[in-house]
């Protein structure tokens, strides 16, 4: 393949896999969206982290712990979070990194 063919290749990759993670985070608002990237900026692609915690800083940027349980959990029921042996993770570590870059900073 020409360098030329694997450039538009890689693009349109890159492209699909952006377009992927929009599907799963359709559910969850941008505001939302930006709230969980500032949380997750503290932690690393593929480490997990408490559920509780999350919960907690997203109660202080909205309507408080029934909007932020709400948020959660359209998260985890559209891919966005997951559970694994009773931690929650981003299931996709650059799936976490696209969050991170481009929502923590809004």
């Amino acid at each position: 393949m020409s360098p030329t063919g694997l450039k538009i290749v890689l693009e349109e990759g890159m492209q699909r896999r952006i377009s992927y993670y929009e599907s799963r985070a359709e559910k969850v608002t941008r505001n939302q969206r930006r709230a969980i990237a500032r949380f997750l900026a503290a932690t690393s692609a593929g480490d997990g982290f408490d559920l509780e915690d999350l919960v907690t800083a997203l109660k202080v940027d909205f309507e408080g712990r029934d909007e932020a349980e709400r948020i959660v959990r359209t998260g985890l029921h559209s891919g966005l979070l997951d559970m694994h042996k009773g931690v929650c993770i981003v299931p996709i570590p650059s799936m976490h990194k696209w969050l991170v870059d481009g929502y923590s900073q809004s």
